[in-house]
């Protein structure tokens, strides 16, 4: 049924092959035939057959090849005044005549039939039509500029969620299996020297008071004490310990006419 939202007619989709410009030729196909090799077939209405962003997998590489060339694909549109179901019969058909490059029966970069269910599916390994590739230098700096922005603005997975969230791992214990996989892929990692020093920096001036074995307790008439344990003193004289360790980072500042300082 046609969306009331949508005013474009039924009818409008067609089929349309894109040509490789470097491979000029003749190129035969039961009843099709082309004066360069084709590699995608599709169907579409509008301008789909003119975008060349939104594509992927194999048809992506072939794209970003002839792009680094400064070429385009040969974009030619078969069949036209189609409905939805009618264009993808029609785009099976250009397929089958064709063939795919993935099942070794021609040029085709297309992964599936018609909208049917991609034959990648289960292929991995030696068996996908990627094994062996490598990135040019300008792909791989598009994946790592869209990578960056995806990390940049994914956010929290808690963020503008209102009242109190519990994380999807809370009462998640990994798996004996899943700990030594964790386990192996950091054993013989080392930081940088650049690292190193980063961490350093960032440290010092930091406190430490967690860690400090004894403090040194000043009392605002002159009187000093030493203690070993500033949990403990801080029970016996029922006091708020973190109270106290709050008059580390002020000066001057006295917590019930005492502040504390390490040694």
């Amino acid at each position: 049924m046609k969306s009331l939202l949508d005013p474009r007619p039924l009818n409008n989709f067609y089929a349309y092959v894109f040509l490789d410009p470097r491979k000029p030729g003749q190129f035969r196909y039961n009843e099709f035939e082309f004066d360069h090799e084709p590699f995608y077939v599709g169907k579409g209405r509008g301008y789909r057959m003119r975008d060349l962003k939104n594509r992927k997998n194999d048809v992506r590489l072939v794209l970003d090849s002839l792009s680094e060339l400064g070429l385009k694909p040969i974009v030619l549109k078969l069949f036209s005044g189609f409905s939805e179901k009618d264009s993808l019969i029609l785009e099976s058909i250009l397929i089958f005549a064709i063939g795919m490059k993935l099942k070794g029966e021609g040029p085709l970069t297309n992964l599936a039939v018609g909208g049917g269910k991609s034959p990648m599916c289960g292929r991995g390994g030696e068996l996908s039509p990627l094994f062996g590739r490598k990135h040019s230098e300008r792909t791989k700096l598009k994946m790592s500029l869209s990578a960056k922005d995806s990390y940049k603005n994914r956010g929290q997975w808690n963020k503008g969620k209102k009242g109190v969230q519990v994380s999807p791992f809370k009462g998640r214990i990994h798996s004996e299996e899943t700990k030594r996989k964790m386990s192996a892929a950091q054993m013989g990692r080392t930081h940088s020297e650049e690292t190193k020093e980063k961490m350093s920096k960032a440290k010092k001036g930091t406190s430490l008071t967690r860690f400090a074995k004894e403090f040194l307790i000043c009392c605002s008439d002159g009187k000093t004490l030493v203690i070993s344990n500033l949990s403990q003193f801080c029970d016996d004289n029922n006091i708020i310990e973190n109270s106290l360790r709050n008059t580390l980072y002020k000066d001057n500042y006295f917590y019930r006419e005492m502040r504390i300082e390490r040694i």
